[in-house]
């Protein structure tokens, strides 16, 4: 009888220890991405948050391609369905493996190497 005694209080000390694991894990979980979310928002600029008076600058006006980045940047955020974050990353990667190339060009191979890891 003793022994059976103990081998419950044993399996409800396990249990208790394993729940307890799980609800600190599910916690650390939950922080990361709470984390991971406040950054993002972070990085979005709010329209309605800037002072009033602030003017924001135009686009360079020597740059002649503009149109054109913009529409390949755009190209980029669509196939990232809008994620700035993970956009950025990849271009900063391309440009930095590939120092000696446009920024047309980086933008092209940022499209070419998304394009191609869909296939």
């Amino acid at each position: 009888m003793s022994t059976f005694m103990i081998g419950i209080g044993t399996v409800l000390l396990w249990g208790l220890w394993l729940g307890s694991l799980v609800g600190v894990v599910s916690l650390i979980v939950a922080m990361m991405r709470d984390r991971r979310s406040a950054k993002r928002q972070k990085m979005i600029a709010c329209p309605a948050s800037r002072p009033i008076g602030i003017r924001i600058p135009p686009p360079m006006q020597s740059d002649t391609n503009y149109g054109l980045h913009e529409q390949l940047h755009n190209r980029i955020l669509m196939l990232l369905n809008h994620d700035q974050l993970i956009a950025n990353q990849l271009i900063r990667n391309v440009q930095v493996a590939n120092p000696d190339q446009s920024k047309q060009w980086v933008l092209e191979q940022v499209i070419a190497d998304l394009e191609r890891d869909r296939r």
